[in-house]
């Protein structure tokens, strides 16, 4: 049956027979049944046109209720919108079916291959409780259909909102992606809805990406910006980059001239010894040792009082040992110190307030909700007071800008009015994931503290349902890099369940990029490692097909294999979707740009061509077709070499060993897949000619083990053959 056949009706006679008992031409005995001709109604007022429309069945004394849409995207986006305005209160949840489960089914379902949202009313033991609920049900889908039929078809062409702007550019940040990473901040820039101060925040984490650590440093507005709150993102960004670019580690300690680096440190001593907000967790012990390295030169003789248990005290020592002290003296300032408690705790007025407000000048970022809460609990005189003073609200400002996030638009803090009504008094700042997802995402939050919460008592079943059911998608997407990247770190235990929410919420959005395949990626990558039905993995096919069919292009198709090759990591549960659904498209488009990609891509579409259409090699005869004197370069440099690869990714690292075979056949491939640093690696890093580290994947023990070596070690952008083999290549070309 065709589409322009299903819009016309012909199929609502056999909706409306065999099992299904409401009466469509005539009242029906039982008046609940007759409580859905509105929905009838309303479903034939829309037949001539495109928006969604919702009908009802009775079968062996079940109201079952049923959602219909042209596209999946808008179906997906139908279902949203019965978890956020109708819950299962009422009803059961809300399905997508594709195949019948009754006979009346079948021809609506053959109209709507992409499925139909069917859900059941819930039986009640009154008969009159029964009637009410039938009743209320039908007014939320009659406006679930309203809204519909008033959604713009289209968006005026505006500047996009920032929180999109910044979804992207944390998107590409995470891969990596320099092109992307510039379009995208020029664009936030251009702008304008960023402060000053915000811009240096995302200029130093888009140069901490791309690895440009001296260019931190020389950063024209660092030493101005270090003066303010310092995120603990930053803080580690400028831990990091002062020791790369010093090449201060304890291996050079004795070789070193510390006399040079101590004058090279000095402009950063304040933010080291003032404002410490490195997290307190094992996972960043190399940024905790790089900063007692940094301190210990500077002359900072109370070190070992501050560092956490994870860094042995005896470390610590030793380094003191090595290096000579300086004349001058210094101590750390530690977070939440008995003078900080003192000021908390002294009377609330003027005085107390301007001591806290000089404390604040060098304090930890950590602090600072302390401090805000402090003040947004004085009197309301002493706060107008302080509100007056035009430096002093500048402060204040500043501290809520921190605490709170701020809005879209900047604000011209000179001209500030002082009202009775002041900004954020008496509300505490949104401090973990419950708090934000149950009552917080409708106002802005700084991710910084956001990402500080802890992981004990995370609700994820909560976090699901109101991704679900959620009623401003734009904000659950706009944070999900920052939701991923604090799952990640803090290693929170999900479920499918949660990933597949997420999965079709930023699928279903209705302007999608490079960076949305970027980010889907790397949500499917988890999905898959918890356990899963086959229906969800279907789903989650469907859900990155959806944004494929617009987003497939020769800037993404690099993306859009890797994540291909990345399903064979785990078992397929559906090869017949990955085989007839996407990989045709993947295929032809290939076909077409065959001679714009690399040996690197081309290599992974012919293995990947061998997995999924063996039937008909293409791809083998368009390389053959043509010599690559690259290729053959490439060949005669790596005569008789030794390739060793280290990762925790064992597939893709066979993977690659088996491209790499076929490309250069005299060379000899070694995997190694150790986590600690075994005597089986520390031998192939000294033995390889060429070693290739996938840090991406790897366990960071094995990585302080081999960085201090004197190699050329080959790190990948990526965890998958393609940037391994990519990265191998790329620098055979280099030298």
């Amino acid at each position: 049956m065709s589409m322009t056949s299903f819009r016309q009706g012909t199929w609502l006679k056999t909706f409306f027979s065999y099992e299904n008992f409401i009466e469509v031409d005539k009242p029906n005995s039982d008046v609940l049944l007759n409580t859905v001709y509105p929905l009838i109604i309303d479903a034939k007022d829309k037949l001539q046109g495109s928006r969604p429309f919702f009908l009802a069945s009775c079968n062996d004394n079940v109201l079952y209720f049923y959602g219909f849409s042209d596209g999946r995207k808008n179906l997906m986006e139908l279902r949203n919108g019965l978890h956020f305005a109708l819950g299962t209160s009422n009803t059961s949840h809300y399905r997508i079916i594709r195949q019948p489960s009754f006979e009346y089914e079948k021809e609506a379902l053959q109209a709507f291959p992409h499925g139909i949202v069917r859900f059941e009313l819930l039986e009640y033991s009154s008969k009159d409780q029964q009637l009410e609920s039938v009743k209320y049900v039908i007014s939320k889908l009659l406006q679930i259909s309203k809204r519909f039929e008033i959604k713009p078809t289209f968006k005026p062409n505006i500047s996009r909102p920032v929180g999109r702007m910044l979804r992207d550019f944390f998107v590409a940040c995470r891969h990596k992606d320099s092109e992307l990473i510039t379009d995208y901040l020029g664009e936030i820039k251009n702008s304008g809805k960023l402060s000053h101060r915000n811009i240096i925040s995302l200029e130093l984490q888009s140069l901490k990406a791309q690895s440009k650590w001296e260019e931190i440093l020389s950063h024209d507005s660092l030493i101005d910006y270090v003066s303010g709150i310092i995120p603990s993102r930053i803080y580690h960004i400028l831990v990091r980059a002062i020791s790369k670019t010093l090449e201060i580690h304890e291996a050079r300690l004795e070789e070193m001239d510390l006399v040079l680096v101590r004058a090279k440190l000095d402009k950063f001593q304040p933010f080291l010894t003032n404002k410490l907000a490195l997290k307190s967790d094992s996972r960043f012990q190399e940024d905790w040792k790089s900063w007692v390295l940094l301190n210990v030169i500077l002359g900072v003789e109370n070190v070992v009082e501050v560092v956490p248990d994870f860094i042995e005290k005896s470390w610590v020592e030793n380094i003191e040992s090595l290096i000579k002290r300086t004349a001058l003296t210094l101590k750390v300032k530690q977070s939440f110190s008995e003078e900080f408690k003192s000021l908390l705790e002294s009377p609330k007025d003027i005085n107390t307030a301007s001591a806290l407000f000089r404390y604040a000048e060098n304090c930890s970022s950590i602090e600072i909700p302390e401090i805000l809460d402090w003040l947004d609990k004085l009197p309301l005189e002493i706060r107008k007071e302080i509100k007056s003073c035009i430096p002093l609200r500048k402060k204040w400002n500043e501290y809520e800008d921190y605490v709170y996030g701020v809005n879209d638009e900047p604000k011209d803090v000179t001209h500030e009015e002082v009202t009775d009504d002041l900004p954020h008094s008496g509300v505490h700042p949104t401090l973990d994931w419950n708090t934000w997802f149950s009552n917080g995402y409708k106002r802005s939050v700084n991710v910084d503290l956001l990402m500080e919460s802890k992981s004990e008592g995370f609700d994820l079943e909560m976090v699901t349902n109101k991704i679900k059911e959620c009623s401003e998608p734009e904000k659950i997407r706009d944070i999900s890099p920052h939701l991923l990247r604090w799952i990640e770190e803090r290693e929170v235990k999900t479920d499918s369940e949660f990933w597949l929410s997420l999965i079709e919420l930023i699928s279903v959005d209705d302007q999608t990029s490079l960076t949305t395949i970027l980010l889907l990626k790397d949500l499917i990558n988890h999905f898959l490692q918890t356990p899963h039905s086959q229906a969800q993995y279907k789903e989650v096919l469907e859900a990155f097909d959806l944004v494929l069919s617009v987003e497939l292009s020769r800037r993404s198709l690099g993306a859009v294999i890797d994540f291909i090759e990345s399903l064979f990591d785990y078992a397929i549960k559906d090869e017949n979707y990955l085989k007839f659904g996407i990989w045709p498209k993947i295929r032809s488009f290939a076909a077409d740009h065959w001679d714009e990609y690399e040996v690197d891509t081309q290599s992974v579409l012919i293995w990947l061509e061998k997995q999924l259409s063996p039937e008909s090699l293409l791809f083998e005869k368009l390389r053959s077709q043509k010599n690559n004197p690259s290729l053959n370069a490439n060949s005669e440099q790596l005569e008789g070499k030794k390739i060793g690869i280290s990762t925790l990714t064992e597939k893709a690292g066979k993977r690659a060993a088996e491209i790499l075979n076929t490309l250069f056949p005299s060379v000899e491939v070694i995997l190694n897949h150790d986590k600690v640093a075994t005597d089986t690696l520390r031998s192939l890093v000294k033995t390889a000619d060429y070693f290739v580290f996938c840090n991406k994947s790897a366990a960071h023990q094995s990585y302080y083990a081999i960085k201090d070596i004197n190699k050329n070690i080959i790190y990948p952008d990526g965890k998958g053959s393609s940037s391994i083999v990519r990265a191998l290549i790329a620098n055979l070309k280099s030298v």
